[in-house]
């Protein structure tokens, strides 16, 4: 009998043990982001997820009408670059108000589709491609602060480890890892997503030039 309550006692351990490592590893799963404003969601695999919110002037198109033009505009493009290249995975509308989510299979479909400039990659292929970092930077800390101090695009391109994604200031971003430098103005949300803010200030020509004032650059390491 004392062996029988030992081995009950012992397989009730374990099943507590076991749902507290469970408990555990639920905690630790963080939730997917859901964009409640336009922007840019990028995977490790280079997988980008775009998502449009906007409101509608109906003096211009109808939301049936919109529709109609993107999907016409994604099938055009996904029959020129293979399929898979980009798809509408949804459109829905209430009144004015609308959400769109389009998928790409790379960032240059992205920049493609769009007529923009974009780059997600390494650091030597960003300047390859002819990126010159010439922006002001803010360090992001490990807890995702973000510094008030302004720091010159030497410190943070010498870092050829980090992973580099550039894109107008037209979105909020999600990188696939944890942020290091920023293009300021910025606001960095869980170090992993940045909402770009309004460039207000004087550009200064020593340290910034007008055409990049415009481009958000983002410097991430993978965990």
């Amino acid at each position: 009998m004392k062996i029988g309550k030992r081995l009950v006692t012992a397989a009730m351990l374990l099943w507590v043990s076991a749902g507290l490592m469970l408990t555990g590893c639920e905690k630790k799963e963080e939730e997917p982001w859901v964009p409640d404003s336009t922007a840019l969601q990028v995977t490790q695999d280079g997988h980008i997820t775009e998502t449009i919110i906007d409101r509608l002037d109906e003096s211009y198109y109808s939301s049936s009408e919109l529709e109609e033009m993107v999907r016409s505009s994604v099938k055009e493009y996904a029959q020129a670059h293979g399929e898979g290249s980009v798809s509408l995975t949804e459109y829905t509308s209430g009144g004015a108000d609308v959400r769109i989510v389009l998928e790409y299979a790379a960032a240059q479909d992205y920049a493609s589709f769009n007529n923009v400039r974009f780059y997600n990659g390494s650091m030597l292929g960003a300047q390859m491609d002819g990126y010159r970092f010439e922006t002001l930077f803010q360090i992001v800390a490990k807890d995702g602060t973000v510094s008030e101090q302004r720091v010159p695009p030497d410190g943070p391109v010498s870092h050829k480890e980090y992973q580099v994604l550039v894109t107008d200031r037209s979105h909020k971003v999600e990188v696939p890892g944890n942020i290091v430098y920023v293009s300021a103005p910025s606001q960095v949300q869980e170090r992993r997503i940045v909402t770009p803010l309004p460039v207000t200030e004087e550009i200064d020509s020593s340290a910034v030039s007008e055409e990049e004032a415009g481009l958000l650059y983002i410097l991430y390491e993978y965990e």
